[in-house]
């Protein structure tokens, strides 16, 4: 329910669809490199059989190999010592195995191969960019210290008198880690222990815990989205052929506009401690920015 940025990108992008905002960052011509001649219509289990595959044997393995591992120590110890990337990588060859399986009646298996060629052709330069913005990321977060010197500086100069605005100083703190490092999990090991802190010297409620622990979750969230070097980023223009230059600028106005949103949201709680409040309020923020920009949109039609 705290999770204020993810709520508010769901109704703007809901929004954006339904009354049919024209961001111009959005508007460019879809292209699609490679084409393939299907015979017949393709069987819906063609879809789905492969992703069942990818699911099924991903889950067993992570399973079998963390119980092999930690023994019947219950399901937290299994996740945390379970090889979860070969798990993941023979749940994948699966799924890959199975759709040139299905696809062998209606391709041939020379289009089948020069599928699979460009495929793993595509990957390449995807692997290649998330091993740079990885690296990039561990510079940032290990050798510089980034989040660290930032979080000890907000201990340092922290008050009792910022309650109030402390969910907003979480979020934008988080938000910053996040985009300077493009590791989402990384940013909430920095911060949720600096919140913890918090918690234990102050004594709050525990509804005003909840908020703390969700501002932090919002801003890696939102850092997440907007950061060039988030693999979250990289994969999705990958995954829609799109170039990463492209997808960053498109996804900006909507994590920028709820960002914003957010930040005010969380303002609001830590005045109110009313969450309804801060719905209606970024409601209708939200309106308005939609209102502007399809304002604007009509504006510069009229010139043309």
């Amino acid at each position: 329910m705290y999770n204020f940025y993810s709520w508010f990108v769901l109704l703007f992008v809901i929004a954006v669809v339904i009354f049919n905002i024209p961001f111009k960052t959005t508007q460019n011509k879809n292209t699609t490199k490679y084409h393939y001649k299907i015979k017949t219509k393709q069987s819906l289990k063609t879809l789905i059989i492969p992703l069942v595959s990818l699911i099924i044997i991903s889950v067993i393995l992570i399973v079998y190999l963390g119980y092999k591992d930690t023994g019947p120590n219950g399901i937290f110890d299994i996740l945390t010592r379970t090889d979860m990337v070969f798990a993941l990588f023979i749940g994948s060859v699966s799924a890959v195995i199975s759709a040139m399986y299905l696809g062998r009646k209606n391709l041939q298996l020379s289009t089948i191969s020069l599928a699979f060629y460009r495929g793993c052709k595509e990957m390449v330069l995807l692997i290649s960019i998330l091993i740079l913005a990885w690296i990039i990321g561990a510079i940032i977060k290990d050798d510089l210290k980034v989040g660290i010197h930032l979080v000890s500086f907000m201990q340092d100069h922290f008050s009792s008198n910022w309650l109030g605005i402390l969910p907003a100083i979480l979020f934008i703190t988080s938000a910053f880690i996040e985009f300077s490092t493009g590791t989402s999990w990384g940013t909430l090991a920095i911060v949720v222990p600096f919140c913890i802190d918090i918690i234990n010297n102050i004594g709050v409620d525990s509804s005003y815990i909840a908020i703390m622990l969700a501002a932090v979750l919002s801003g890696s969230l939102f850092g997440d989205h907007s950061s060039p070097i988030s693999d979250t980023t990289i994969i999705s223009a990958s995954s829609a052929e799109c170039s990463l230059h492209r997808h960053f600028i498109t996804q900006l106005p909507f994590a920028l506009n709820t960002a914003m949103c957010s930040v005010i949201g969380y303002i609001i709680f830590g005045l109110t401690k009313s969450w309804i409040i801060v719905f209606l309020v970024g409601a209708l923020m939200l309106i308005g920015i939609l209102y502007l920009v399809k304002y604007k949109s009509l504006k510069d039609l009229s010139k043309m």
